[in-house]
């Protein structure tokens, strides 16, 4: 792939960028610092345990293969009881792993003994200075830094203790009391952790710390009236100076809080993703990266890239970008900043979730939950690693060789270089058709793919019309589209799905359809008419007469089962029974209004008592609604 232009070698004036030099129209004053305004956001004290050594406790080693890798980990480690990790960081010699009820801890990536416990778990009962519920939590400069409503804390990760709390903001800036939860952005420069986060009124602020002292340095008021929820600021650095993206606005920032330079471009779709290096700030659109000078904002290039930008990392001249199209396909670039030129592509399954870039490699996590490690200077596979998991980080013990640690159950370390991922079993992804409607897109079901365990389809087949007229917005497929293998909650309308028996067996609320798994071929298309004054509740249970052991839990009063050598279906009108090879319907029923066998409302919900007979079988629902209040 070659870049579409490049500055250098085009005469003609650029138009969709313009660049602000500093002499025009720069910021010299920086505004006042926060500290002045707000005693509180001076630390009351200060632990600087920057120097303190390493005590961990001991390694648990793990003798077992695992059976998403097919290797034996380094070492694992169980966090205890409850929900599964969230994240992983890798800094210096060591892991800080959080899991999702908010316990946070550091594990020695040598050994993965337990070093200290940064975080307290939400059920323990103790309070931590950052907020358990906190997703933006992030390591700079030696502690984790993160937000409990209004305070921003730092904790030092090698011991555990507070290094230094604070008010983030004057009483005059604050917003509601998850703002900071809600929009916390938080970058390391060489001197200094900067923070972004929403304020009162729509304005958003970045404030930049000392990272040992916990004063700030300088702080800005960069957005008046943010236009997302999350806020429109991003940041980046190239270690000295603060890049801060707005809507429609670049600004660079000295390490005094100096504004020396601005670029800007009209503001529309999502808004760009921003990566600088020591030399380069990268400004990637949908389809295109636009370059610029880190030290004057002078223009240096474009290059086009082939979709939408979901990950970007500058770093010593190059950038590495995942772009992502609508069909679903994800390509990972390295990028030659200094000319645009394209120096290596790869293709990663469905999406790239994760993009780490060190010194010898780089490493993306791919929608199959496989980590690939590719030389950075040519993209030559160097290994690939089968973890089940949706995060992941790239450690380097004291011996220097990478070692992969994986976040699911557990925290995995994995030594892998010149691992191959075991094989993984096909799967069937929903493809969808989307279309616009005034702001929003809406989608529907187009057709139904049987991929291998590369993300390769082996066959499509498009859905029947029935399937088609159901949209919903588009939106809530992002999951599903980058990790549909792994994505618990089927696509909106669909609530069932078998594989049984070369056949492949989809439900939705429109009907049932069968697929030959060999070529996907149709064995059956049996449409479910559906009707508003069918059964309706929120959750309940349901029993088939007739089929042995056949009741469960259903919710909507839908249901799709297998019972034995059947298949029950039911969308809140019509049921079906489906049996036989090729799958034919044996039975179908239809619910009426006065099948209900006892309908009583009390203080908190509707019950509901429902019978539809459907040949020989008798469907038993029984379910409750809330009333709403």
């Amino acid at each position: 792939m070659r870049s579409s232009f490049w500055w250098k070698r085009r005469s003609r004036a650029i138009t969709v960028l313009t660049l602000v030099l500093a002499s025009a129209c720069s910021d010299s004053t920086p505004q006042p610092r926060v500290a002045d305004q707000c005693p509180e956001c001076t630390p009351a004290e200060v632990n600087d345990d920057s120097a303190a050594p390493l005590v961990c406790g001991p390694g648990q080693p793990d003798a077992r293969v695992d059976p998403a890798s097919g290797l034996v980990p380094a070492w694992r480690v169980n966090l205890g009881a409850g929900e599964d990790l969230a994240s992983a960081e890798a800094a210096d010699s060591v892991i800080v792993a959080k899991k999702r009820n908010g316990r946070t801890v550091t594990l020695d990536a040598e050994t993965g003994g337990e070093c200290a416990e940064l975080v307290a778990a939400r059920e323990s009962g103790r309070t931590s200075v950052i907020d358990a519920y906190n997703p933006r939590a992030r390591v700079v400069h030696g502690v984790l830094v993160g937000s409990s409503k209004q305070s921003l804390s730092a904790i030092g990760i090698r011991t555990g203790a507070v290094r230094w709390t604070r008010a983030l903001l004057p009483p005059s800036l604050r917003g509601d009391e998850y703002a900071l939860t809600n929009s916390l952005k938080v970058l390391a420069t060489s001197t200094a952790i900067v923070v972004g986060a929403n304020a009162s009124d729509g304005r958003e602020v970045v404030v930049a710390i000392d990272p040992r002292t916990g004063m700030d340095l300088w702080s800005k008021i960069v957005v008046e009236r943010r236009s997302h929820d999350e806020g429109d600021v991003m940041l980046a650095t190239d270690g000295a100076r603060v890049f801060v993206r707005t809507n429609g606005t670049l600004t660079a920032y000295e390490a005094n809080g100096t504004s020396t330079w601005s670029t800007s471009w009209a503001p529309a779709g999502a808004l760009p993703l921003v990566a600088a290096d020591s030399k380069y700030v990268a400004i990637a659109f949908d389809g295109r990266v636009q370059v610029v000078d880190g030290s004057t904002g002078a223009g240096v290039g474009e290059v086009a890239i082939p979709g939408t930008p979901t990950e970007l990392i500058a770093k010593d001249g190059y950038l590495f970008a995942a772009a992502e199209t609508k069909s679903g396909t994800v390509t990972v670039l390295a990028i030659d900043l200094a000319t645009g030129g394209v120096r290596w592509s790869f293709d990663s399954a469905y999406s790239a979730r994760s993009l780490r870039v060190d010194d010898d490699l780089v490493y993306v996590l791919d929608g199959n939950r496989r980590v690939w490690g590719l030389e950075r200077a040519t993209g030559a596979r160097r290994f690939g690693l089968g973890t089940g998991a949706s995060d992941f980080a790239v450690a380097r013990p004291r011996r220097g060789t990478p070692r992969i640690i994986a976040a699911s159950s557990g925290v995995v370390a994995f030594d892998a270089t010149g691992a191959e991922p075991l094989p993984l079993e096909p799967f069937p992804r929903w493809l969808f058709a989307a279309e616009s409607s005034g702001s929003y897109e809406n989608c529907s079901l187009r057709a139904l793919s049987w991929d291998d365990g590369n993300g390769r389809s082996l066959w499509q087949r498009d859905v029947p019309a029935r399937m088609r007229e159901i949209r919903f917005p588009c939106r809530s497929l992002e999951g599903y589209r980058r990790e549909a293998r792994f994505v618990g909650r089927l696509p909106y309308s669909m609530f069932g799905t078998s594989v049984n028996d070369g056949t492949l067996v989809e439900a939705n609320r429109t009907g049932v359809l069968a697929l030959n798994l060999r070529d996907g071929s149709v064995q059956l298309d049996a449409a479910a008419p559906g009707s508003e004054r069918g059964v309706s509740f929120y959750q309940g249970t349901f029993a088939v007469d007739g089929l042995s052991d056949c009741k469960g839990v259903t919710y909507g009063a839908e249901l799709f089962m297998r019972c034995g050598d059947r298949y029950v279906y039911f969308n809140g009108t019509t049921a079906l029974v489906l049996s036989g090879t090729p799958l034919r319907v044996e039975a179908t029923g239809t619910y009426a209004s006065d099948a209900i066998e006892e309908y009583i409302a009390d203080q908190h919900a509707f019950h509901v008592r429902a019978v539809v007979t459907a040949g020989a079988y008798v469907f038993r629902l029984e379910g409750t609604q809330p009333v709403p209040d």
